[in-house]
C-alpha cells in the first residue's frame, strides 16, 4: 500500500498494514480490538518491517457474538402508517416525485441507499441540484488521525 510516505517506509514496497484482535471466545473478534497496535508487513519479503504503537486503550471484553444472543430486543409494538387526505409523493418505477422535487433512488451493494439526478422545479425550471448522492459520501467513518485508523482513509 502506498500511506504518503510520511511515516518512513519505502513506497515502492508491496506493504500491507495489519490491525490486530483479540479472540476472546464469542466468535467476533471483531469486536475487540487492540487499539494503537499495527503492524506493517512487507509482502515480497515477507516479513514485518515496522510495528506501530500508540498510547494503550483498554481491549472492550463485552461479549458481542454475531448471533446477537448477548442482546434482547424489546416487543416491537405493531405500527400504522395512515394518509387520509392521500400522500404528498408519487413513485414511478425508480424515480420519486415529493413537492417541487424530483430523484431516482436506488440501492447500492457499496454505498447502500442511493440518490441520483436531484432537480428541483423552480415555477417552472427544471434545476439540477445533485448528480449522485449517498449516506456513504457524506460521512467519514475513518477521519481519526490515530496510528490505528488514518491509513483507512486510502482504501
Amino acid at each position: 500500500g502506498y500511506f504518503d510516505g510520511k511515516d518512513g517506509l519505502k513506497q515502492d514496497a508491496r506493504l500491507l498494514k495489519v490491525i490486530s484482535y483479540l479472540d476472546v471466545g464469542d466468535g467476533n473478534y471483531w469486536a475487540h480490538p487492540i487499539e494503537n497496535l499495527v503492524a506493517v508487513v512487507d509482502l515480497e519479503q515477507k516479513k514485518i518491517v515496522k510495528i506501530e504503537e500508540g498510547p494503550v486503550v483498554p481491549v472492550p471484553m463485552t461479549a458481542r457474538p454475531f448471533d446477537g444472543r448477548d442482546r434482547v430486543a424489546p416487543a416491537v409494538k405493531p405500527m400504522q402508517i395512515i394518509e387520509p387526505e392521500g400522500k404528498n409523493y408519487t413513485i414511478t418505477g425508480d424515480m420519486i416525485h415529493w413537492r417541487n422535487w424530483d430523484f431516482h433512488l436506488s440501492m447500492n451493494s457499496r454505498v447502500g441507499p442511493m440518490i441520483s439526478t436531484v432537480t428541483y422545479n423552480d415555477n417552472g425550471t427544471k434545476r439540477k441540484v445533485m448528480y449522485e448522492g449517498s449516506l456513504g459520501g457524506m460521512i467519514v467513518p475513518y477521519g481519526d488521525p490515530d496510528i490505528g485508523w488514518y491509513f483507512k482513509a486510502y482504501l
